[in-house]
């Protein structure tokens, strides 16, 4: 069931709560939010708990990255080393 159907005010025996909750807080770390910041808008206590978003949303952005260096032609150009060291500065922020 899709979120749509569940904030239509449709009650529907497989919306849960908790898996809206954990649909939201992976689209916000897939937006670039950081964990203390999911921590702040969904509530939870420690770190461990939103890591999960966060590690598996920066996960994939590294991969982006990386395919992205590797599927351009002047990829041997010392810059690619400075472009993804940036990249992964505004990650850690």
């Amino acid at each position: 069931m899709s979120i749509f159907h569940c904030a239509q005010g449709k009650p529907r025996s497989n919306c849960r709560l908790h898996g809206l909750k954990k649909g939201g807080m992976r689209r916000l770390a897939e937006a670039g939010n950081t964990a203390h910041e999911l921590m702040a808008i969904s509530g939870h206590k420690t770190l461990s708990e939103v890591q999960r978003y966060t590690e598996a949303a920066d996960r994939k952005r590294l991969a982006d990255s990386g395919m992205a260096k590797r599927n351009r032609p002047d990829r041997h150009n010392d810059a690619t080393n400075t472009v993804a060291q940036s990249q992964i500065k505004r990650m850690k922020r």
